[in-house]
């Protein structure tokens, strides 16, 4: 009985620190990045994925995905706003406008889920990374 009661209570610790380290050490995506409830810049979390090769690569992806997420939808916007105020005589010129600017946003959204799908690779990864380390 006493064999079975010091298991049971190594188990329990282990569990115990295993989600202790869960709390303090993982990231989420939650508007940001968030470790422990505090959100953390992207340069610290850049410098975090280099604990891991391969979210690192992942979060290279995220960035470079992102800025044509930026971009690209106020560049539509733009145009689309451009389309609207144009004179009513450019009838074809102002439609040519409001679509591509919608063509030109839609865009950017799909690589917003391009740079979404990359960054919660490397937050997985990471996580992966820090809780079970390869030795």
């Amino acid at each position: 009985i006493a064999l079975l009661t010091c298991v049971s209570v190594s188990a329990q610790l282990n569990i115990d620190s295993l989600r202790q380290q869960y709390k303090t050490k993982t990231m989420k995506v939650n508007n940001g990045i968030v470790i422990d409830g505090y959100r953390i810049s992207k340069m610290e979390v850049q410098n975090l994925m280099t604990v891991s090769p391969e979210a690192l690569s992942y979060y290279k992806l995220y960035v470079k995905n992102n800025k044509p997420a930026v971009i690209l939808p106020l560049i539509g916007l733009a145009a689309s706003i451009t389309g609207i105020f144009i004179n009513n005589d450019n009838r074809t010129t102002r439609l040519i406008l409001i679509f591509s600017g919608g063509a030109v946003s839609g865009l950017g959204s799909i690589f917003k889920a391009i740079a979404s799908h990359h960054l919660h690779n490397a937050v997985w990864t990471y996580n992966r990374d820090v809780l079970y380390p390869v030795k």
